[in-house]
């Protein structure tokens, strides 16, 4: 055996250990920092981390157990996205890694290429969108392939690859083993029959006899109380849909018109924004753009405050996120909520942007007709380095590996998001928030809000993200141009709130003639901890 081959070999082993470690640190039900610095330190084994889909198989195995267990978060649907189902292309359409399980079933390797590719390259676009293509599987069934390409500087580098099954969740699992007593042979059976195997295939695939399949069929039949092993498909997939649907987040009740989700479709055909208003409708109108982890709902006192103040407090879910449509920029983001406002017949608009909306809201500024002035909260403006304060460590590592390239950014997504599924977002933020007191003592007041709000942040659309990782943490002196005419900008940070140093902050608003307030309360959470001196902050000329 030469060099090479032993290096290889220990790489692999050191891999396999890594992985063990993840998978023991979940079962064991281990604080999420040390879960994250095991995911951080197993992608170090690899330059792209990404491109392994056994890896990327064990986040979602071992995210899947939350959708079980009491007390955590769930998202129906993980099943649909497993990354077992996920292969990865070359440039050229050749087949770079797959996992053993759709080598098998796809009769498809490393090296292979795939005729029915179109190249995104060969088609002389600019979009880079993703394309639909058929592959026969083992049994000569066409299988639907969903294919987006990996961009890297403007070029594609590359493609992800995810085959369409049909699956059952874990939720729909346990339902069927708790309310209908069926085997987990009898599920595996059932699993088989929705990926439209036939009962020769599927003994096949099982390893058994055909008459063993038909006596299980028989039993599954009878289990749900239907006559046909159509009417059993059926019947699971209205369960499905059924364990799938879900209340909203639980409001907090004020007034019967008050703290519900809104819809509103604009005049842009299949663009919707999802918000939420308070106070007087024809109060001023204060407009208030979350951030990427907080400020989706406001306070009990926030909302309070607004209606004796006579403010009419909108919170508008941003493009991306929750039901409002996606959209493909920050640019892009800031023409919807503009939109928004516009169809709301709101003028002379405070737009207030937390955090991560900060640089959302500058674009937002430069419609002088309907917004008359902007507050950017807890934004670090272009100080030097934005992240070297930001705690817990474990997260201040993933935002700098998810801002080296759109692959590490991917791998850091997924790894937030298994934490989430896997500890749940009530202990996600506590952890989140360990060394700030106030904040965690708003989040021991206010579950269901951080809950919600977990949900928010676990089914947001991926680019979205990453428009907010890029736009607030990275250095962008367009932004600078901004400040230089006479638009209304107030920037407002607390005196303890992680990331940027209220004194970094206040040297850069003086550096670009922007005024500055430092509030005199710690924490991200400061604003809807102390709604009246945050409203008379906003209001004051």
């Amino acid at each position: 055996m030469d060099a090479g081959q032993t290096t290889t070999k220990d790489e692999d082993n050191r891999a396999e250990s890594a992985l063990e470690l993840l998978k023991s640190l979940a079962r064991a039900d281990e604080d999420p920092d040390r879960f994250t610095q095991a995911c951080l330190d197993w992608s170090r084994l690899s330059d792209d981390a990404t491109s392994i889909p056994e890896f990327q198989s064990v986040l979602s195995m071992i995210s899947a157990p939350a959708s079980g267990t009491p007390g955590r978060a769930s998202n129906e649907g993980d099943a649909a996205r497993d990354h077992s189902y996920v292969f990865t292309l070359d440039a050229n359409g050749v087949v770079a890694s797959i996992p053993r399980t759709l080598t098998d079933f796809l009769n498809l390797k490393s090296g292979n290429s795939i005729a029915q590719l179109v190249l995104t390259t060969n088609r002389g676009r600019t979009d880079f969108s993703e394309s639909l293509i058929e592959l026969t599987d083992r049994f000569g069934l066409s299988r639907h392939v969903k294919v987006w390409p990996q961009i890297d500087d403007g070029r594609v580098i590359g493609y992800t690859a995810r085959v369409v099954l049909s699956t059952m969740s874990p939720r729909l699992r346990d339902h069927l083993k708790e309310s209908f007593e069926l085997t987990s042979a009898e599920i595996e059976i059932l699993q088989l029959v929705f990926l439209r195997l036939n009962l020769e295939q599927v003994s096949e695939m099982r390893g058994i006899k055909i008459s063993t399949v038909r006596t299980h069929v028989s039993r599954i039949i009878s289990k749900l109380n239907c006559r046909s092993l159509v009417e059993v498909v059926s019947t699971t997939l209205e369960l499905s849909h059924a364990l799938a649907h879900q209340l909203p987040p639980a409001d907090i009740e004020l007034e019967a018109n008050e703290n519900r989700v809104r819809h509103l479709a604009l005049p842009t055909p299949g663009v919707s924004v999802e918000y939420r208003r308070y106070g007087p409708t024809n109060g001023r109108p204060v407009v208030l753009l979350h951030s990427l982890e907080y400020g989706y709902i406001p306070s009990v006192d926030m909302i309070r405050s607004a209606s004796e103040r006579g403010i009419n407090l909108i919170l508008p879910i941003r493009p991306g996120f929750g039901a409002t449509s996606p959209v493909d920029s920050i640019q892009g983001a800031a023409r919807t909520l503009l939109e928004f406002i516009r169809v709301m017949e709101l003028t002379d608009v405070t737009v207030v942007g937390i955090s991560t909306a900060a640089p959302l809201a500058l674009q937002m500024s430069a419609d002088r007709q309907n917004v008359g002035r902007t507050v950017l909260v807890n934004y670090g403006l272009n100080v030097t380095d934005k992240l070297k304060n930001i705690q817990p460590s474990w997260i201040r590592g993933m935002l700098r590996m998810s801002l080296n390239s759109p692959s590490s950014f991917a791998f850091g997504l997924r790894t937030l998001t298994t934490i989430i599924r896997t500890f749940g977002g009530l202990r996600f933020y506590k952890r989140l928030y360990a060394s700030q007191a106030s904040d965690q003592d708003y989040l021991q007041k206010n579950p269901s809000m951080f809950e919600a709000t977990s949900t928010y942040l676990v089914r947001a659309n991926s680019q979205s993200i990453r428009h907010d990782i890029v736009s607030a943490f990275l250095n962008n002196r367009d932004l600078e141009s901004s400040f230089k005419d006479d638009r209304d900008i107030l920037v407002a940070n607390s005196s303890d709130q992680h990331g940027v140093a209220a004194d970094e902050a206040r040297k850069d608003a003086d550096r670009l003639g922007v005024r500055f307030d430092e509030a005199p309360y710690p924490g991200r959470n400061w604003l809807f901890q102390h709604p009246d001196y945050f409203f008379s902050l906003i209001e004051s000329s």
